[in-house]
């Protein structure tokens, strides 16, 4: 099979033939690649960051909801407790623990010091786990519980385990 040279639309031969060269195709597919590598990257950790901002908003409506259920019952003593916090389909969303602690009142003045005698004051932390994501977070609330409460009884222990 015989070859001919390139001719336009006229039948005259062309000399210089234009377009581009095999290494120029490579280094623009190249080029090409990297950027695109680099896109799916970036969403790849925008869907990344996404995920971990509803954890931490989902995590955080669990633990509001438990340290308000702790500050308007007030029937803990000080120690440690531990559980987990269930989705609406049954499954466990994430771990917790709450520390109870005593809480010290020696530098404050002495109104303060005559009212908490009517109260016990406790500093309680609850921390949720976020397992998927290998975090902690951290909450602090401050409950004022009354002397004959701050005893558990084996029906207010319900939920929690220490």
């Amino acid at each position: 099979m015989k070859f001919s040279p390139i001719s336009n639309t006229s039948g005259q031969v062309r000399g210089n033939v234009q377009g581009f060269t095999l290494i120029e195709v490579i280094v623009a597919l190249s080029v090409f690649a990297v950027g695109l590598a680099s896109v799916a990257a970036y969403t790849n950790q925008a869907l990344n960051e996404n995920a971990l901002s509803h954890a931490v908003q989902e995590a955080s409506q669990f633990a509001d909801r438990h340290l308000s259920e702790i500050q308007i019952d007030a029937v803990l003593e000080a120690g440690t407790y531990a559980g987990s916090y269930p989705r609406p389909d049954g499954s466990l969303a994430y771990d917790w623990r709450l520390i109870v602690e005593p809480l010290e009142l020696a530098p404050l003045q002495e109104e303060l010091v005559a009212f908490t005698n009517k109260v016990i004051p406790l500093k309680a932390t609850l921390r949720v786990f976020l397992r998927e994501f290998e975090r902690n977070l951290d909450f602090h609330v401050l409950v004022l519980a009354p002397p004959m409460k701050a005893n558990l009884s084996d029906e207010s222990k319900k939920g929690l385990v220490r």
